[in-house]
C-alpha cells in the first residue's frame, strides 16, 4: 500500500520542489526518475554514497530504513511502487 508520512522539518528539506533520495546507481529509483522527466517535473535528484547511508543517514532519516524516498507535497513517500502510484495519480497517468 501507499505509505505517507508528514515531512519532519528537522530531518528533511523544506521546499516545494520534489526531492528524490537514492544512491547514484541504476535501480529502484529509475522508473521514478523517468516518470518525473516524462512529466517535465523540476525535481532534485539527491544521491548519497553507500558509506553515508550506513554511517549516518539510514538510521536517522529514512522511513523503514529504506530508499528510494520522495519528498513531495509536504509528504515523505517510500517504497518505489507506492511512489509511482502516487505520481501516477498526481500527474494523470493512472487509470481512474
Amino acid at each position: 500500500g501507499l505509505e505517507i508520512r508528514k515531512k519532519s522539518k528537522k530531518k528533511m528539506a523544506t521546499s516545494n520542489r520534489p526531492k528524490l533520495h537514492y544512491f547514484d546507481v541504476h535501480g529502484k529509483a529509475d522508473a521514478i526518475r523517468a516518470l518525473l522527466h516524462y512529466k517535465e517535473v523540476d525535481f532534485e535528484d539527491y544521491t548519497i554514497t553507500f558509506e553515508e547511508w550506513e554511517a549516518q543517514v539510514k538510521p536517522k532519516i529514512y522511513p523503514q530504513g529504506q530508499m528510494p524516498i520522495l519528498e513531495i507535497d509536504g509528504l515523505i513517500l517510500n517504497q518505489s511502487l507506492a511512489i509511482l502510484e502516487y505520481l501516477g495519480m498526481k500527474y494523470d497517468l493512472a487509470p481512474q
